[in-house]
């Protein structure tokens, strides 16, 4: 497991990658964070992502536009390089935050929610 910030690090199995989050992200991390995910697909090769986020307690509410316009940008990148992904959530609140960008934004490739 690669740490990249505090708030996250990744493991890379092939084309299976794990991404886990730490606790709380701050702006700086999470901003990294969102370079990071979009160049996973800089070689233009089909992955599956794990996204591990049962450490997550908070998770700021301003955050979700980020996420929607990331989501909107890498549709086509989604489609084309993202096999599937899953997210791993213990906390009702995280769920609950992962729900409403995906009311928002629905993913364009199949996904699991495993609480």
């Amino acid at each position: 497991m690669e740490k990249i910030n505090d708030w996250f690090s990744v493991e890379k199995n092939n084309n299976n990658i794990t991404i886990v989050f730490n606790d709380n992200p701050t702006g700086k991390d999470y901003n990294e964070y969102l370079i990071y995910y979009a160049n996973l697909y800089a070689q233009k090769e089909r992955i599956t992502i794990l996204f591990d986020c049962s450490n997550i307690n908070y998770f700021p509410i301003n955050y979700i536009y980020k996420i929607v316009v990331l989501m909107v940008k890498m549709e086509e990148t989604h489609r084309n390089y993202l096999e599937k992904f899953t997210i791993k959530v213990t906390n009702p609140r995280i769920k609950t935050f992962i729900n409403l960008v995906f009311d928002i934004r629905p993913p364009v490739v199949n996904y699991e929610i495993i609480y």
